[in-house]
């Protein structure tokens, strides 16, 4: 998810960090454990009410470039 949300899945250098989710998305337990653990950080999205939009932290970046595959 973390490399997902930053575009690595796609391009070798991040180029977005955005991940939005309802709150009965399936990664959402995902999301909330990375919150958790500092990898990513959560707002409410403005346009939907029951979604929520994640964003990578610093300390999630790092970790999701130390899975580069």
């Amino acid at each position: 998810i973390l490399r997902h949300t930053l575009g690595l899945n796609r391009s070798k250098e991040p180029y977005r960090n955005a991940f939005v989710a309802g709150h009965d998305h399936s990664d959402m337990p995902t999301l909330e454990s990375l919150v958790a653990k500092g990898f990513m950080i959560r707002r409410p999205y403005p346009h939907a009410e029951d979604s929520e939009v994640f964003h990578v932290t610093t300390t999630g970046r790092v970790a999701a470039e130390r899975t580069r595959r």
